[in-house]
């Protein structure tokens, strides 16, 4: 099958007909149109960003301005930055850069004032005070109310089973004995316990003798004389063989603490009073306390008293000596002119 046929073209444009290169022309120049429109929306768009720098920056100045004015001093540093025109020179300075060309950024706008706001005065400081730090020391005698009876129970046998065996025979005899003093099992307190090996030397070497274990309690008792023979009698009959060690202490340990803490500070001040007036000062505010938290023992010595015979009373005639407790305390103070 032919092609279809072309009408032949004269080489001249028809009125109403346009030429390619005529619509390709219109099309360059609506292209170019376009495009000088795109870029004046966006340089428009940068000019108002840049104006918006630009007041901020402004603003940025006036605060800086309106600070440095507030005295002479801080007018005077202010012109050593900005010169005479009263606007920051746009250069660099030899060490820091203060303020930059075109339009700062947030942190340039924020580090020139922080470097700005170092030329303020310094606040006037006021000298530290002489001080003085003296230590106190309190005793505190006090009148004993409480016994402590000890009890050691002690077991020996070459066979560790049967040593452990004979301990816990031992401790059931011991508390079997308590009701006969009034007592309760409650109130029989182990302290510590011990399972040890006990050997002999001879011909220069240790030989393996038994196993031996250690059981001490003990029995915290208001001092009652008549009270504690009654015991007394009970553990020796109890068959337990334990020995027996008596001491004595106060019930309210806390007051007494408190006590202690309160002479300590007052010889702390008493002598710090002395010290001061002496050097023609005297005592301003407490500049700091400073305390170790020590233990402060409130119990008096163990008086051991061996194994117990059998007996049906025991007579004691006991008058315990007082406790003595004491600690001691760093008070610092500040010194004053007399």
């Amino acid at each position: 099958m032919s092609s279809p046929s072309l009408p032949q073209n004269s080489g001249q444009p028809k009125k109403g007909n346009r030429t390619a290169t005529q619509f390709a022309d219109e099309m360059t120049a609506l292209v170019i149109e376009g495009l000088n429109r795109a870029n004046a929306h966006f340089a428009a768009e940068k000019a108002g960003k840049a104006a918006e720098e630009a007041r901020k920056h402004l603003n940025s100045l006036q605060r800086i301005e309106e600070e440095m004015n507030s005295s002479p001093l801080q007018r005077w540093a202010w012109r050593q930055v900005v010169g005479s025109t009263g606007r920051p020179s746009l250069k660099e300075q030899p060490e820091r850069r203060l303020f930059t060309t075109g339009y700062p950024t947030e942190f340039e706008i924020t580090s020139s004032i922080e470097d700005v706001n170092l030329l303020r005065p310094a606040p006037t400081m006021k000298p530290n005070p002489p001080l003085i730090r003296v230590q106190g020391s309190g005793q505190v005698t006090s009148s004993p109310d409480t016994v402590i009876l000890g009890l050691e129970l002690i077991s020996e046998h070459r066979d560790y089973g049967k040593a452990t065996a004979d301990a816990g025979t031992k401790l059931e005899l011991l508390r079997a004995a308590l009701p006969k003093a009034d007592l309760t099992t409650e109130q029989l307190k182990t302290d510590s316990f011990n399972v040890g090996v006990e050997s002999d030397y001879e011909a220069g070497k240790y030989t393996f003798r038994a196993y031996c274990v250690k059981h001490n309690l003990s029995l915290r008792l208001p001092f009652d004389p008549a009270h504690l023979g009654r015991v007394l009698v009970a553990v020796a009959a109890s068959n337990a063989k334990a020995s027996l060690s008596l001491s004595f202490t106060v019930s309210d340990p806390e007051e007494v603490k408190r006590r202690v803490l309160e002479a300590a500070v007052r010889n702390a001040r008493s002598r710090a009073e002395v010290i001061a007036t002496a050097a023609g000062q005297k005592l301003g505010g407490i500049h700091a306390i400073e305390y170790g938290h020590a233990e402060i023992v409130m119990r008096s010595a163990s008086h051991s008293l061996g194994n117990l015979f059998e007996g049906k009373t025991m007579d004691l005639d006991l008058n315990p000596a007082d406790v003595d407790s004491e600690d001691t305390v760093l008070v610092v103070w500040e010194l004053e002119q007399a």
